[in-house]
């Protein structure tokens, strides 16, 4: 078990220089954790010795002088010499690759972790009429009431859907373009509830050609529910307001009646009024003159009344206007009225 032989590459790897390693036993550029085991295996190696990898399956790690440690892969071959059986042991140092590995398994655990954060189903499927879901996330399990993985990735895709014509010609369709964007579909769970879905998937080949889908499935439920309750407000609001508009022409017609068939028995009280004071005032005395006048200026404010009430009825068509409001002034002129 001691080095006979070294190259300089070998010797650099592991920090030493020259001749400092022949002699030694190879234990020297293990990791102290490994001697004994080590020992054992490299005892069992001569009894059978062959060209192989040392350590399939296992992680093994070299010990460097500085007493710092580095992944390695040996492959084992023996050689029959005058001097015995040697064994050629060649160490590859696979400390980038082993990099390059957590890197992408650090990489793979983000994406892992990110998808099945996701609030919307994620799922990959099989094609076919026997398809089934291939993988999915905890929300798809949520989504379709399942209670575990197993069970949902067992369930037959044809089950899921409410219509099965629906859900062939959306197959077809997906099969034809490649993808589909957000097309809703009815769905239903594993326990029978429906549910309103929407699905985004794109047609993939894995290394055999076969088809599978990767996709979104979103419960659309609520949005759908609320989508449907301002269609029948709108609908509502609609009703309302031709009901309005025919009230709103109605009071039109209205107010015309009353600008015209009030106005016409005013006009003749106040026309006939200023008739007699004009030809009989010196006939009447000082009382029977103001009868008139108070007649005449009843028939004018009623006049009056009637072109304020025309107005107030048009206030809710008319356009705001904002203008400053002298209240106190406003309150006088009602008061003196009265």
């Amino acid at each position: 078990g001691c080095i006979s032989l070294i190259n300089a590459q070998a010797g650099k790897t592991f920090g030493y220089t020259g001749d400092e390693l022949l002699g030694e036993p190879i234990e020297i550029l293990l990791p102290m954790r490994f001697h004994q085991t080590h020992v054992t295996d490299r005892t069992l190696y001569m009894v059978d010795p062959g060209t192989r990898p040392m350590g399939e399956g296992a992680e093994l790690y070299g010990l460097c002088k500085d007493g710092s440690e580095l992944p390695v892969e040996i492959s084992l071959s023996p050689l029959q010499t005058d001097q015995g059986m040697l064994v050629t042991s060649i160490i590859r140092d696979i400390t980038v690759r082993k990099q390059a590995e957590e890197a992408r398994r650090q990489v793979e655990a983000r994406y892992q972790e990110l998808v099945n954060n996701l609030p919307v189903g994620v799922y990959r499927s099989s094609s076919g009429e026997g398809g089934h879901f291939l993988e999915v996330n905890p929300a798809m399990l949520d989504i379709f009431e399942a209670t575990s993985s197993e069970q949902l990735l067992a369930y037959p895709l044809s089950d899921v859907y409410c219509d099965a014509a629906a859900r062939q010609a959306f197959i077809d369709d997906v099969m034809i373009k490649g993808h589909a964007s957000s097309e809703e579909l009815s769905l239903k769970t594993l326990r029978g509830e429906e549910f309103h879905a929407a699905i985004t998937t794109v047609v993939k080949r894995d290394e055999n050609n076969d088809i599978y889908f990767d996709g979104i499935i979103e419960d659309i439920s609520i949005r759908k529910k609320n989508e449907q309750r301002i269609q029948r407000l709108n609908a509502s609001l609609s009703a309302r307001s031709t009901e309005l508009e025919v009230t709103n022409k109605e009071l039109e017609a209205f107010s015309y009646s009353v600008s015209h068939d009030l106005r016409t028995p005013l006009r003749a009280m106040d026309g006939f009024s200023r008739t007699l004071l004009n030809d009989y005032g010196d006939q009447l005395d000082e009382r029977g003159r103001d009868r008139l006048d108070r007649i005449r200026a009843a028939a004018q404010r009623m006049a009056a009344l009637i072109d304020d009430l025309l107005k107030l009825s048009r206030v809710s068509r008319a356009e705001l206007r904002r203008e400053p409001v002298d209240l106190t002034l406003m309150a006088d002129k009602v008061m003196t009225s009265l």
